[in-house]
């Protein structure tokens, strides 16, 4: 799933936020789609839904990202490491599942954002 120009591991949120955003008993869809009833995975064909989940909230992590370069045409591999806010984002079907990062003490250098999504199979616990 990373490697991608259209899909990279990494990703500033799909609605955007700055730290102090209220982010406790958070849920619904994202970027105003329209809602519907939820399957089993919370997550309706063609839409996606954020959500917020206190077991991860807080945990420190490691997660890798990446993406196509526009100008040389290759892959690239970012890290970023920082505390879980608890937000979960599922999209897409099957879908794929996204941890919001905040608090980021390792970034790529030209990343200016204060948080980041990252897929979950990308997430490492640095935490027991």
């Amino acid at each position: 799933r990373s490697g991608s120009s259209s899909s990279p591991a990494s990703q500033r949120a799909p609605n955007r936020r700055t730290a102090g955003d209220d982010v406790a008993g958070e849920s619904g869809n994202v970027a105003g789609e329209p809602g519907g009833a939820a399957g089993e995975s919370g997550n309706v064909a063609g839409q996606s839904r954020v959500y917020h989940d206190p077991e991860i909230a807080g945990r420190r992590v490691q997660a890798d990202g990446g993406g196509a370069s526009e100008e040389r045409r290759v892959p690239f591999r970012e890290s970023y490491e920082g505390t879980l806010t608890g937000r979960r984002f599922i999209q897409g079907d099957p879908p794929w599942h996204w941890l919001e990062l905040g608090e980021l003490t390792q970034k790529p250098a030209n990343f200016e954002d204060e948080f980041v999504w990252c897929e979950e199979s990308f997430v490492y616990f640095l935490d027991a």
